[in-house]
């Protein structure tokens, strides 16, 4: 069915699941999510922000959160339009 939309262009599906196990193998490697630059990782005090997209949801995302000495700090709900990155931006209200 792809064939016909895309003709020549179609990624087969050998390639789709090569391209998935290379991201499932690089996913699952826990160095992967401990990678932070040098001088915060040395401080050893440094923070995490997520939210409920699908990638900080994942089973992965989880176990790691639920390590011992991993700490979640919740905070209230928002406007998706106002990410409490922008918050800077209302300092004199």
């Amino acid at each position: 069915m792809l064939k016909q939309v895309y003709g020549d262009d179609t990624v087969t599906l050998k390639t789709v699941y090569a391209w998935f196990l290379k991201v499932i193998k690089i996913v699952s490697n826990r160095g992967y999510i401990r990678r932070v630059r040098s001088h915060v990782k040395q401080s050893g005090f440094w923070f995490l922000l997520h939210h409920n997209a699908r990638p900080h949801t994942a089973t992965l995302a989880k176990r790691f959160l639920a390590q011992p000495g991993v700490t979640e700090l919740s905070h209230p709900p928002y406007s998706p339009a106002l990410s409490p990155l922008d918050f800077f931006l209302f300092s004199t209200l």
